[in-house]
């Protein structure tokens, strides 16, 4: 080994166990080193330890004092996470690049903790993934390098029921004890929760052994506190030298202190007690649905609230999440086209839920559900779905349908019936060669295909003849299983083999459990909270090899709901990313959360610590995307104010032409802007950009003495197009956009309207042809980034702009989800793109109550008293 390389292991070495980085310089020098030699070798382990901290993935914010830079990375000679990689690489057959992805999260999470050899530290720390994501992978990936580090005891709370926790010690089994069984000494096992075993806490925690003791357990009330109990019958010299890394998947479930009297409490109680039996321990809460998280109480160092550091891992590129699935509302789009999501989602109207799902509780009793027609198209595509993949030769696979119509358990048990009857009646047409069956799944076959062709997502396409050939199989095979608080059994996947199994169930498939296969999602159980509705998704996740098939059936309602949470998620990683360029820790600024004017963020008892947050619009993009199409009088008014505010500019200087198409008058005084403010109407499902909002930020901002200059432009359709004399002064014509609605009743809502260049349009003029990636770097400017600028490219100025839109706009969206937008007139539709602010005013999100984090609390210890609670 080359010498360098030896010195930088020795650095390594002194910094996990505890040293500082001076003490080690001190330690290298007193060895006989020269000062250049220990200099050398210090710069470069710095330089190794600094490639962490700047990835550009995961995004972090963190307390930088925290671990003092220690961690340099894993070593190819380590025991634990050298045979995990290569178990991925080899055995699972994952993915060169999503294998680094994982690498590279994991230890940046490792690098945000302390030292293991540090005498005390009480580290919280709270990783975002995303819904079915990969979660366990990335914490056992944690582990496994956090074990090589030196921690000694790894305890993983996964959830509160045992299928869950089945699944988590599956993964833990192979993917760590079963690659190094010399290395690890597990106190679970598949089959049992923990138990205290035969010998004491000493003997397992013992410097003695090098191996790492691995415990997966419910978060449950007795497992807890006969686990802090065992662990307090260590030798205290031992347990006080035992650095302890906790993993709390699911956190924001039952961890969370509520200060009532259900669970949540006791269990919140219970996991602090166990902390503090130890001097030397670190808590990862990991979780797809932070809020809770996020807005908990940051009063002490000893609650759960993430003040050390929050880590926000990136989403894998064949990940199908929210916004995948519903789209999104947001700017960031090309050419006007809109993320618009893919065209898999079908509508349950109201006398279809009604057929599913009880009136109330009283009615539950005596409710038998039904077979509306959307439930049997479900079903249908769902054993189409199957032929279709055993079309594909994947006969072996799990293949999956999930009812969710209600949380009532009788009601499930009901469903089974109706389904054990439609299986046996579509075996009889097969049998039977019913040619009328036959022809309504080929149609529905015809158009579902049509939806989302299986070439556009690299799938193999299969013939309707194919498919209806493997029918048979497909309902030969299929089974019901019902899962819920009153089964006698879990929903377990066989390890060897494919199954086809209809899912019945509540809130026991709601939360971690993995639903293998998922094609068909059946889903009008409704929640009034975010992180309730996210978690219910089970249809996100990866769907390698049958991209194309998956459909959720659901209420308009939901799919509007889903639509907002894709963009409060994309807002809150947004705001960890930026929030780590700025070098901002989560006791500096809390992450926001926007709000929502008929869904909570999460149980009020969960939030009661959270506060309306004084965050703003700087370097936000703000569009109008809900209109009434069908008021004469409402679109009429909005064309007025547009054409008083296009008055106000052109007699100020005329235009210029960007791109050959947008019109754009720069310099416009602010006084106009507000008035247009004032007369433009807002519809009232754009909570976030209320008229009284909007003005008041950019009064606030004049104060300050910004955003007093203002570049309007109206945009124009690339191809020209039909004039509209309404809008311009002097009557000149403008070439009119195509904006097609989305399908659904009430207002029109186009999903997005703004291309994703049209932030920088009055940036340059004449852009080249690689103008989409200029254009990119420039709009940053706009959003915060310390780049310096021009202040004539208009980085620094506010840009209002206005979309004149087609009413007889055709659908040409992707996938079958869009119609015409058939307005009674021709649309105004509006954005406002802010530049960065130098101080923020205030807007409406909630955040946590940071004042809170240096009040005095006292603090909790284990004592019989918590063990009788």
């Amino acid at each position: 080994m080359a010498e360098p390389d030896y010195h930088l292991e020795i650095i390594a070495g002194l910094l996990k166990g505890g040293k500082t980085v001076a003490d080690a310089k001190t330690t290298l020098l007193g060895g006989g080193l020269s000062v250049e030699v220990v200099e050398a070798a210090m710069t470069r382990y710095a330089a190794e330890v600094k490639k962490i901290r700047v990835m550009k993935e995961p995004a972090g914010m963190y307390d930088r004092k925290l671990g003092d830079d220690w961690y340099g990375g894993p070593s190819d000679g380590d025991p634990c996470w050298p045979p995990l990689r290569r178990y991925l690489t080899e055995d699972k057959r994952w993915p060169a690049e999503v294998i680094q992805s994982v690498d590279d999260a994991s230890t940046k999470i490792v690098s945000s903790l302390v030292a293991p050899g540090r005498p005390t530290f009480t580290t919280r720390g709270l990783v975002l993934g995303y819904v079915q994501s990969g979660k366990t992978a990335n914490f056992t990936a944690v582990i496994s390098k956090a074990a090589d580090a030196g921690y000694k005891l790894f305890i993983v709370l996964s959830g509160l029921h045992n299928g869950l926790r089945k699944q988590t010690q599956q993964r833990l089994d192979a993917e760590l004890s079963d690659l190094r069984p010399q290395h690890w000494f597990p106190l679970t096992s598949e089959a049992d929760d923990f138990k205290p075993p035969a010998g004491g806490a000493t003997a397992f925690l013992s410097d003695k052994s090098e191996a790492r003791v691995l415990c997966v357990m419910k978060k449950n009330g007795a497992r807890l506190k006969a686990l802090t109990k065992w662990l307090k019958g260590c030798d205290p010299n031992i347990l006080a030298e035992t650095p302890m890394l906790m993993i709390d998947d699911e956190a924001d479930q039952a961890s969370i202190d509520t200060k009532g009297t259900e669970d949540p409490s006791t269990i919140n109680k219970l996991i602090l007690a166990l902390l503090a039996v130890f001097k030397r321990g670190a808590y990862v809460a990991y979780t797809a649905t932070p809020f809770a998280n996020i807005l908990s109480d940051p009063q002490s160092e000893a609650l759960l609230y993430p003040r050390d550091f929050i880590i926000d891992l990136p989403r894998p590129s064949a990940y199908f999440g929210a916004e995948r699935i519903f789209g999104l509302d947001s700017p960031e789009d090309v050419d006007g086209t809109g993320r618009n999501g893919l065209d898999m989602i079908r509508d349950v109207p109201a006398g279809d839920v009604a057929l599913v799902q009880p009136p109330s509780v009283k009615a539950k009793g005596d409710f038998e559900p039904g077979m509306p027609s959307t439930l049997r198209d479900a079903f249908d595509w769902f054993i189409l779905s199957c032929a279709v993949r055993r079309a594909r030769g994947q006969h072996d696979q799990h293949m999956s349908m999930l009812v969710h119509t209600t949380l009532y358990t009788d009601v499930h048990a009901r469903f089974e019936s109706l389904f054990k009857a439609l299986v046996s009646r579509y075996r009889g047409c097969v049998a039977a060669a019913d040619s009328s069956f036959r022809d309504r799944l080929a149609l529905q076959y015809a158009n579902e295909s049509a939806a989302v062709p299986a070439d556009s997502l690299g799938e193999t396409p299969v013939s309707f003849h194919e498919a209806w050939l493997n029918v048979d199989g497909a309902l030969q095979s299929a089974v019901i299983f019902i899962d819920n608080a009153k089964s006698q059994s879990r929903l377990l996947y066989p390890k060897q083999g494919g199954s086809t199994t209809i899912v019945v169930g509540g809130n026991t498939l709601s939360r971690g459990l993995t639903i293998e296969g998922l094609m068909v999602s059946y889903f009008v159980r409704t929640s009034t909270m975010y992180d309730a509705l996210l978690q219910m998704g089970r249809w996100f996740g990866y769907r390698g090899g049958y991209s194309d098939l998956p459909r959720i059936w659901m209420t308009e309602d939901l799919q509007e709901a889903f639509v907002h949470l894709a963009l409060v998620e994309g807002e809150l990683r947004s705001d960890v990313a930026r929030y780590e360029r700025e070098g901002l820790t989560p006791t500096d600024f809390a992450p926001r959360i926007r709000t929502h004017n008929s869904l909570a963020v999460t149980c009020p008892l969960k939030m009661r610590y959270a506060v309306e947050a004084a965050v703003s619009y700087d370097g936000a993009a703000k569009q109008t995307t809900y209109f009434e199409h069908t008021d004469q009088e409402w679109l009429s008014r909005n064309t007025e104010a547009a054409r008083a505010l296009l008055a106000h500019a052109d007699a100020m200087n005329s235009y210029e032409l960007v791109w050959g198409r947008h019109r754009l008058w720069r310099g416009l005084a602010v006084g106009p802007v507000l008035e247009f403010l004032e007369s433009y109407q807002i519809h009232h499902q754009h909570t976030d950009m209320r008229t009284k909002l909007l003005i008041g930020y950019v009064q606030a901002q004049n104060r300050e003495r910004q955003l007093l200059r203002w570049n309007i432009a109206v945009v124009g359709h690339a191809k020209g197009g039909e004039g509209w004399p309404g809008l311009l002064p002097g009557g000149e014509p403008v070439p009119l956009l195509a904006r097609a609605r989305m399908k659904g009743s009430g207002a029109a809502n186009l999903k997005q309207i703004m291309s994703q260049p049209d932030r920088g349009l009055d940036m340059l003029t004449a852009p080249p042809k690689e103008a989409s990636s200029i254009i990119g770097e420039l709009t940053k400017r706009r959003g915060g980034w310390e780049v310096p600028c021009n202040p004539q490219t208009g980085a620094n100025t506010p840009l209002l702009l206005l979309y004149p839109i087609d009413k007889d706009s055709e659908s040409t969206g992707q996938g079958g989800n869009r119609t015409a937008l058939r307005a009674v007139d021709h649309v105004v539709g509006l954005t406002l793109v802010f530049p960065a602010a130098r101080r923020l005013t205030p807007q409406s999100y909630l955040t946590a109550d940071l004042t809170r984090i240096n009040e005095p609390r006292e603090e909790l210890e284990y004592t019989a008293e918590t063990e009788a609670t």
